[in-house]
């Protein structure tokens, strides 16, 4: 009876392969993909990155740090959908506000050809006494200093030339926006007559009222602190346009 010839296994030729060689070429292969994958999601990262932070320079300024959290950027853009993105800068302008720190957190962020959406903001901003000093004197009075006080809730702003006058502050909410109302006026250290105090209250219900913030967001909450001022914004569900 003739006998079949024998025909090797198509893989056989690697059993051949010495172990060592074997074992390169898998963990060879499987570093391959890890970069391949690595290097996508960095690629999906910049892209989310680069897309929001466009989008919010020209409200925020263009020193803003964009995070997004949640599951991996290879994978949120697939998905189309970002649970959390944080935005965080040192030196951001929020409405009138200028030279600020920021922390705000988009939650459900959507995006999908030309349109991005955002299901809500939450933000904390830090308004330091130099911002404070900015936006109460508006360049036009001279703000020679700002001294919080945690503990009555109120700002002791020295104005004018030299500092004379000891004026006292208090920040509040108004419609939503930061709002300052008068707390007191000293002039070298005495109270000051009623007609300077009424021209004081006079300057601060007609200065221009705070821009609105960008977001759609409107203050929750303000305190004063050691350095300043703190407040909390919220924001209902929008669409963040491109710049």
């Amino acid at each position: 009876m003739r006998r079949k010839p024998f025909r090797r296994h198509p893989l056989s030729r690697f059993s051949r392969l010495p172990k060592n060689r074997l074992l390169t070429a898998a963990l060879l292969a499987c570093a391959t993909a890890v970069i391949l994958v690595v290097a996508a999601d960095l690629v999906a990262r910049t892209v989310i990155e680069n897309r929001i932070s466009s989008a919010l320079s020209k409200s925020l300024g263009h020193d803003v740090d964009v995070r997004p959290g949640g599951s991996l950027p290879l994978i949120a853009v697939a998905r189309k959908h970002i649970d959390t993105v944080d935005v965080n800068s040192d030196n951001a302008r929020i409405g009138s506000l200028e030279n600020v720190a920021m922390h705000i957190r988009l939650n459900d962020v959507r995006f999908g050809g030309g349109t991005t959406t955002i299901g809500g903001v939450r933000a904390e901003i830090d308004v330091p006494a130099r911002a404070i000093a900015q936006q109460v004197g508006q360049g036009k009075v001279q703000v020679a200093g700002v001294w919080p006080d945690p503990g009555s809730g109120t700002l002791t702003l020295q104005m004018g030339p030299g500092g004379v006058a000891e004026v006292g502050l208090r920040p509040e909410i108004d419609a939503g926006r930061l709002a300052f109302v008068l707390d007191g006026v000293n002039i070298f250290g005495r109270p000051a007559p009623d007609q300077y105090r009424q021209a004081i209250e006079d300057w601060l219900s007609n200065s221009p009222r705070q821009k609105a913030y960008p977001l759609g967001m409107s203050m929750k909450s303000v305190q004063v602190t050691d350095t300043g001022i703190r407040v909390t914004l919220r924001g209902n569900p929008t669409e963040l346009k491109r710049s």
